[in-house]
């Protein structure tokens, strides 16, 4: 639970900020979600979808990356909320990177499957005489 004024994180149980006195919510607008990382933290990666977001930190972290999440699943069912992956600064070039290989190693995959299920039109009688 996130204070909507000042940021502060609260755990669960928690329904008002002590400082500014107004209710928590559970996730920050993204705006105020930057502002809340130090200068040597960074935003690599945003998703509504939990199970991609989990999917992308495993994948930074195999390659040596320390990632953690910020944001969570939206608590009403069908309404997705803002997931965060954020990494020092030091290793933003690095996640980028990966990211990017990873992204285009994907789409080639799905190019690839996609012509090797593609049926050719069959030809004509008179194409196959030519």
């Amino acid at each position: 639970m996130f204070c909507p004024e000042c940021g502060a994180e609260f755990r669960d149980g928690f329904a008002r900020c002590s400082d500014c006195d107004v209710p928590l919510v559970s996730v920050l607008p993204p705006e105020e979600m930057d502002a809340t990382l130090s200068s040597e933290e960074a935003t690599v990666f945003v998703t509504r979808d939990m199970v991609e977001a989990e999917t992308v930190k495993e994948l930074l972290e195999a390659s040596g990356i320390e990632v953690y999440i910020s944001g969570e699943s939206s608590p009403l069912p069908g309404v997705p909320a803002e997931v965060r992956l954020i990494v020092s600064q030091d290793r933003v070039e690095l996640a980028h990177e990966i990211l990017e290989e990873t992204r285009a190693e994907v789409e080639a995959q799905a190019e690839s499957e996609d012509s090797d299920n593609v049926v050719p039109f069959p030809l004509s009688e008179n194409e196959e005489s030519q």
